[in-house]
């Protein structure tokens, strides 16, 4: 994970918040220089100031940590399919 990318998008994120660091720290309950450390790339937050920080956001923590978002898909699950013989008929299949 790329502290920068990381912490270019906790810093995008406060802005469209319209939060200042110091805001955004008394929300965490973390200091103002945490945030700006975060920020600059050169420390990143634990898992539970993830978790705050995506719920202050409104975005996923995923969201937050993927380091390359351009590409993040989710995977499309597969249906299981399964092949029914004649004998099967009028079975239900498991």
């Amino acid at each position: 994970m790329a502290a920068k990318k990381v912490g270019t998008l906790i810093k995008e994120a406060r802005t469209n918040a319209d939060l200042t660091q110091e805001q955004l720290a008394e929300k965490l309950n973390v200091s103002r220089q945490a945030v700006s450390r975060w920020e600059s790339g050169s420390a990143l937050p634990d898992a539970s100031n993830i978790r705050q920080l995506s719920k202050v956001f409104a975005v996923s923590a995923d969201y937050l940590l993927n380091d390359d978002m351009d590409e993040y898909e989710i995977p499309k699950p597969q249906p299981d399919v399964q092949t029914v013989n004649k004998n099967d008929m009028g079975r239900i299949l498991i």
